[in-house]
């Protein structure tokens, strides 16, 4: 999907999506900021990795007509994948009472779910749902909130098939209690698929001593290794330790993140 990549980048970029701390040399000037994955030091602190890069998919979302048309073209391929599954061909035999659900992780993978499972050639098989945080520990002084992901107003049937959509993956946490969920219900899981993959990986190895070992497939609409660093790593130290050069949550602070890099010479 290169062409495709390169037309959802654009669309992304476009819609103020896309942050880069980089300036056309490839030269570090912005701010860096943090993402979802962490790390703990050796002190014992949890702290999240860094980047240059950021794809914030929500603005993307609320352009649903161009996120619309870019699925559109995706959904061909991924469609595809499904029927030369050889271990999916009972799914679509006419007596078949299983379906292909598409769903969403909470809460970036909903509205995609949502249009694959719309647009999907396979549409008399194909369902669409999403899971849902539910918190099961509330915030302490030392503590932060603990959650689990459940089926609230969706559910599965044993022997679905079930894709997990996520908007976009990297330390695939969110990715690996989507797949504990539907194997302790009874799902099968061909691919993952999200909008952007900046893992580098082209396949997730789950591992479970409940469920197994399996090798997961990613596919996606683009395909990135964006580097991610600790935050005492001597390639990004320097940078970092002039004061608000580091930007933690870059979502509550994207009006001037996106102010910043227009800045760019």
């Amino acid at each position: 999907m290169t062409c495709l990549g390169n037309k959802f980048l654009s669309a992304l970029y476009a819609a103020g999506g896309y942050y880069t701390a980089l300036n056309k040399k490839g030269e570090r000037i912005g701010r860096m900021i943090g993402y979802a994955g962490k790390y703990v030091d050796q002190e014992g602190n949890s702290l999240q990795y860094i980047g240059d890069v950021y794809a914030n998919c929500s603005k993307l979302e609320k352009k649903i007509a161009v996120l619309k048309d870019l699925i559109l073209e995706a959904v061909p391929v991924l469609d595809q994948c499904l029927i030369n599954d050889s271990n999916l061909q009972d799914v679509f035999k006419a007596e078949n009472v299983n379906n292909i659900v598409w769903c969403g992780a909470p809460m970036g993978g909903i509205t995609t779910a949502m249009l694959l499972a719309e647009h999907s050639e396979l549409i008399n098989i194909s369902e669409y749902g999403f899971l849902e945080k539910k918190v099961i520990e509330l915030a302490t002084a030392t503590s932060r909130e603990k959650s689990e992901l459940v089926f609230g107003r969706h559910g599965i049937k044993n022997n679905d098939v079930v894709v997990p959509v996520e908007d976009v993956c990297n330390n695939f946490s969110t990715t690996r209690l989507m797949l504990e969920k539907f194997f302790s219900l009874g799902g099968r899981v061909p691919f993952i698929f999200c909008l952007l993959n900046r893992s580098g990986k082209k396949s997730y190895s789950f591992e479970s001593e409940k469920f197994g070992n399996r090798e997961i497939p990613i596919l996606s609409i683009v395909a990135e290794d964006w580097p991610e660093y600790r935050q005492d790593d001597s390639r990004v130290l320097s940078h970092i330790s002039v004061p608000g050069n580091l930007i933690l949550d870059p979502k509550k602070n994207w009006d001037m993140l996106m102010n910043n890099m227009a800045s760019y010479s």
